[in-house]
């Protein structure tokens, strides 16, 4: 692992001048060998250390670094890649680099090293930025769960009477909300309780390509607009999207995510579950399907498909579907949206019956 990491700095290195790199895990020697790359290609290097993926995106902003390197330990070591801010790759970024890591080159021996700082600061602007972000009249005791040690250092200190349990992904991306009241509500949910917030306030919205498209069809009811980025763009055809979804940030970042929602509570003196019953209901049903990625469009042919950098979307007036081929190029990956979860399951498995017959 380490000579391949080490690659993989120098390939880093050739698509962004200043890249700023952290770690879920114990694997110091793995951070170090990147470190190494990007430094003997040339190139500035902020390092974090063990951190949330979500303060490498927030220090990214601060130090103007154009690139975010994040490894996971899941269970095998891997790097994961993201532009400033925490956007997706662009395509022709993303092209870069694997073409500078198939040609495995060294670098010439009279080219400059790069520079490298300690980034541990960022965390503590970090953690006094999320919990700042919480009213001083915010009525809940806020308790976090998250199988991150990380996650122990953001505390917030408010001592209300009724207790909100916020639980976070690992990497610090995705958030959930509990109350005893509104049960779990799900990172799906908080995105929407932001998205009515904003529409009230007569702004529009970026989300992800696949995040459900009832989100749509809200921000009509609301006489706004949903703006799409997608996974693997080119980032032009995206351009808006992006820099919104960068600007309004919780679509990036789980702890913005959840005190955000937190605040809107605040704001607006509602309860949990009095939020989430203004959401319109949507229900996600999603299969991984051995099939050849050719034959989709003779079994989706009576509805009318759209082409994207994220696959394919076929769509009617009651349900979407995204069929996207595996980067293993063994199969699809099948997302069923509808307005039931029965109806979601039912058309998932009845899409799939008919890839599985085709061949």
């Amino acid at each position: 692992m380490p000579s391949e990491a080490v690659f993989s700095g120098m390939a880093a290195a050739q698509s962004a001048d200043r890249i700023i790199i952290g770690r879920s895990g114990e694997d110091r020697a793995a951070e170090l060998s990147v470190i190494s790359g990007i430094l003997s290609g040339g190139k500035n290097v902020i390092s974090l250390g063990r951190c949330l993926e979500t303060e490498l995106f927030f220090a990214s902003r601060l130090a103007k670094c154009d690139l975010c390197i994040y490894i996971k330990d899941e269970p095998l070591t891997k790097l994961e890649l993201k532009e400033r801010g925490g956007l997706p790759l662009s395509s022709a970024r993303e092209r870069l680099i694997s073409s500078a890591l198939s040609l495995r080159k060294t670098p010439d021996s009279k080219q400059q090293e790069g520079t490298f700082a300690d980034g541990a600061g960022f965390r503590e602007i970090y953690r006094q930025h999320i919990e700042g972000l919480i009213p001083e009249n915010c009525p809940y005791s806020i308790r976090i769960s998250s199988s991150s040690p990380v996650c122990s250092q953001i505390m917030f200190d408010r001592k209300g009477r009724k207790e909100l349990v916020l639980q976070i992904s690992p990497d610090g991306t995705k958030s959930a909300l509990y109350s005893e009241k509104s049960g779990f509500v799900t990172y799906e949910k908080l995105i929407f309780i932001c998205c009515n917030d904003l529409f009230s306030k007569g702004r529009d919205v970026a989300l992800p390509f696949d995040f459900t498209f009832a989100a749509e069809e809200f921000a009509r009811s609301k006489g706004r607009h949903i703006y799409r980025y997608f996974l693997s763009g080119d980032g032009e055809a995206d351009k808006i999207a992006r820099k919104l979804a960068k600007e309004q940030n919780f679509t990036l970042d789980g702890f913005f995510l959840a005190a955000k929602v937190i605040g809107i509570l605040c704001e607006r003196n509602i309860t949990l579950k009095q939020a989430v019953s203004e959401l319109p209901e949507f229900y996600t049903a999603k299969r991984f399907v051995n099939a050849d990625c050719h034959r989709i469009r003779s079994v989706m042919n009576h509805w009318e498909g759209r082409s994207t950098p994220d696959g394919t979307a076929f769509s009617d007036s009651k349900s979407r579907v995204i069929v996207k081929p595996s980067v293993s190029g063994r199969g699809l990956w099948l997302s069923v949206e509808a307005h039931s979860m029965e109806t979601a399951a039912e058309l998932c498995g009845e899409i799939e019956d008919r890839i599985k017959r085709s061949e």
